[in-house]
């Protein structure tokens, strides 16, 4: 009955105000028009490359990023990120779907873990960007997602407010993991919406390896350094 009723509210709404693509304007279905999806530069595999983060130890072993980062692909970032618009996880989704086949270590890869947000940004935001994108990822490969076993447990100012330096300290020891078992002897792959610096997947993988994760690879969907 609650299903019944929401498709009805959701087919009024659509009713009064049309899906319009998020980045030309047009009237579009999953709010991006067919021409601007198509201009989405998806990365091929020969791309990949092994992750190198400005500098530290490396913990990601692997990384892919779906789509180029360009005026388009900000705004929608920006959009479904910034402007809290939970309604456009399937449209960013469904670009990185298409990224998938593209990911030459996809086949190692056991589990699926978000990078997560402290409770307190959680609560603000009301959902988190990258456990919905990982949802949608574990979905299309039948790969297991585990979301709560990473946790973060410092609150951090946003990484794209500071600069490369403060970045790298922002992160240390802000990630943990709750239940070691879970992960122990698996390769991870790692989900997030933006990988700029490389920071926040080499923090996190940190603390899954040392929880007893074997190897941790990353899989984003966009990235304003790597591309």
């Amino acid at each position: 009955m609650l299903d019944f009723l929401k498709g009805c509210i959701g087919f009024v709404i659509e009713l009064i105000y049309p899906m319009h693509c998020v980045i030309c304007g047009a009237k579009a279905d999953n709010y991006i028009c067919p021409d601007c999806r198509e201009n989405v530069h998806i990365i091929p595999p020969e791309y990949q490359q092994g992750f190198r983060p400005f500098r530290g130890e490396k913990n990601v072993s692997h990384m892919h990023v779906a789509f180029d980062y360009d005026a388009d692909t900000r705004a929608l970032i920006h959009s479904f990120k910034y402007r809290r618009n939970e309604f456009l996880a399937p449209t960013v989704s469904s670009l990185m779907n298409r990224a998938i086949p593209n990911i030459l270590f996809l086949e190692e890869c056991d589990l699926i873990i978000p990078v997560p947000m402290h409770p307190y940004d959680l609560k603000r935001r009301g959902f988190n960007q990258s456990e919905l994108l990982a949802r949608s990822v574990a979905e299309e490969t039948k790969i297991p997602m585990a979301a709560d076993v990473l946790v973060k447990t410092k609150i951090t100012p946003h990484q794209a407010s500071l600069t490369t330096e403060e970045r790298y300290k922002n992160l240390e020891g802000a990630f943990a993991v709750t239940e070691p078992e879970k992960i122990n002897g698996l390769t991870v792959l790692l989900i997030d919406d933006v990988a700029t610096t490389g920071t926040t997947m080499n923090e996190c993988a940190k603390a899954l390896l040392a929880a007893g994760a074997k190897r941790v690879n990353g899989f984003a969907a966009t990235s304003s350094r790597v591309i």
